[in-house]
């Protein structure tokens, strides 16, 4: 595990620092991002990535570019200055920023893996995590659970409850541990005698 330590961190060079750097920057702007716009506006800016390092890879790299991805190209930017166009004045318009911003980084990312192949993934992960740390104990409530997290857990929760009730009323007394209760007990039994 030691060659691995040394290749993936010790030695993950410039190439390594900045994927590191660029990534936790746009890793930081993902979820103000999400807070000042819609979901859909993210979405569809972040989509827009794969072209965006195209775009780098032929301006840094020299990479010739087919006619279909030009025009795919074309068409994205298109559709991204539309998104822009529909959040002007408002406050969506400093999130589509932020989702521009992170789609910028992630092109950065694939052009620089592009560029220097060698370029190991782990380390410049651990390193964005690490760098994004210290913001986020300062900035964030730790150990705090808002609604908005707790609702889908809630639901999943009640989703698998019921379902765990449906089998047991079914005659799977065995699911999730679940043993019939006594007032079902005599469905559960009349179910099984007869088998």
């Amino acid at each position: 595990w030691r060659g691995t330590f040394r290749a993936e961190f010790i030695a993950m060079g410039k190439s390594g620092l900045m994927v590191g750097l660029v990534g936790a920057s746009g890793i930081a702007a993902f979820i103000p991002a999400l807070k000042l716009t819609t979901m859909a506006n993210v979405a569809l800016i972040y989509a827009s990535a794969p072209m965006l390092a195209a775009l780098l890879a032929w301006l840094w790299i020299g990479e010739r570019q087919s006619f279909k991805l030009v025009a795919a190209c074309c068409a994205t930017f298109i559709g991204v200055i539309i998104i822009f166009r529909g959040s002007m004045g408002s406050i969506n318009f400093q999130g589509d920023l932020l989702a521009l911003w992170m789609t910028c980084a992630l092109a950065f990312i694939m052009a620089i893996y592009r560029r220097y192949p060698e370029t190991p993934a782990a380390g410049p992960a651990v390193l964005s995590s690490l760098i994004l740390l210290p913001p986020g104990l300062l900035l964030g409530e730790l150990f705090s659970v808002s609604k908005m997290t707790t609702a889908p857990i809630a639901v999943e929760h009640f989703t698998r409850s019921a379902r765990a009730s449906a089998k047991c009323l079914t005659g799977y007394p065995t699911y999730s541990g679940c043993r019939p209760r006594y007032h079902t007990h005599h469905l559960w039994r009349a179910a099984h005698q007869s088998q």
